[in-house]
């Protein structure tokens, strides 16, 4: 199981918006997915979590950097059967809120706004919520609850 982290590369819907987070966020990544040895990708979009093969995935996207779990075949089969059965689960449109009030103090040069885990909608995910899909013995043995966005994620978990 990979973990990808992306930014936008495509001057459609998906690729804008994903620019647009880069841009306002002021960091080098703007989502991401897992991906399995089966070729398929899970994430969570505006639409919420699906499935997706690889190539669908990078069509909008870049891949600024790589996290491999190095699970077995048997171990990745089980974390993608387990995590499969998310597909289709609401996003977090309340974190948007957030997401939205931090571009506009970045922009305006107030820094960071505190991140509140109370914030998320408890059945919905975004994309870098995307390890409470992943049953917990296969999960990194990091508190990634500290993290507000994809690069944020990406940071802790390359300091495993």
């Amino acid at each position: 199981m990979k973990a990808l982290f992306t930014r936008g590369k495509a001057l459609n819907w998906a690729g804008v918006k994903e620019d647009l987070i880069t841009w306002g966020l002021e960091q080098p990544v703007s989502h991401v997915g897992l991906m399995f040895n089966n070729g398929q990708v899970i994430h969570s979009t505006w639409a919420g979590v699906e499935v997706i093969p690889y190539d669908k995935f990078v069509e909008c996207r870049e891949i600024m950097a790589v996290i491999d779990h190095e699970l077995t075949d048997e171990e990745e089969n089980e974390v993608f059967s387990a995590a499969s059965e998310y597909e289709y689960k609401q996003y977090d449109w309340l974190f948007l809120f957030k997401l939205i009030l931090q571009v506009i103090a970045n922009k305006l040069g107030f820094g960071k706004v505190e991140y509140w885990k109370s914030w998320d909608l408890p059945q919905a995910l975004i994309c870098h919520e995307i390890y409470e899909i992943v049953p917990e013995d296969y999960r990194p043995k990091k508190d990634l609850s500290k993290a507000a966005t994809p690069f944020e994620l990406y940071l802790l978990l390359e300091g495993e």
